[in-house]
């Protein structure tokens, strides 16, 4: 699976130093209840690791929780076009509850994307709803089963593949492990 990092410069969903010693690729979906309390409790965590240049995350789409997951993955990358795409997934995972699957609908990822801060709205709209954002999205999914990926939220990390939530210390230590 080491053909899933990519350490793509331009990627928009990747964060952290693209010579970062350790790479975790996370497969998540906006409507996964585990993907919430990933976002919520452990990617604040891991924070310090990306910012000291230790970890660098590239996300990648695996929406299939819901019948609006593949909406809100399409947002995603709308917002990413402008720059600003952990800004709306910080955005959509502070709203949601992880104890649920929440459906969403055009407007109310428009919602999120002004206040994640994406400065085009009528593009939001435009690349959000493009058909090769959605191909992106399927495609990405197909891949993901290709692989053997078939659950959110499922990470790779440097040699260590984890499928399902894990907390932060546990996260910590896998990175610390691989750098």
């Amino acid at each position: 699976m080491h053909g899933e990092v990519t350490r793509d410069p331009n990627d928009p969903r990747a964060k952290g130093d693209v010579n970062a010693p350790v790479v975790m690729v996370i497969y998540s979906d906006f409507a996964c209840p585990f993907c919430t309390k990933f976002a919520q409790e452990v990617e604040p965590q891991l924070d310090d690791l990306v910012k000291n240049g230790t970890l660098r995350i590239e996300w990648r789409d695996l929406a299939q929780v819901t019948s609006t997951s593949s909406l809100a993955a399409q947002a995603g990358i709308a917002a990413g076009k402008q720059g600003k795409f952990w800004e709306f997934h910080d955005a959509v995972y502070a709203a949601a509850d992880p104890q649920g699957h929440p459906e969403y609908t055009e407007d109310s990822l428009v919602a999120f994307a002004k206040k994640a801060g994406v400065a085009d709205i009528d593009r939001f709209r435009t690349d959000m709803n493009a058909a090769e954002t959605v191909s992106a999205v399927t495609e990405a999914k197909e891949h993901a089963h290709s692989i053997g990926i078939t659950g959110t939220p499922f990470m790779i990390v440097g040699e260590t593949y984890i499928n399902g939530y894990k907390d932060a210390d546990y996260m910590t230590a896998v990175v610390k492990s691989q750098a």
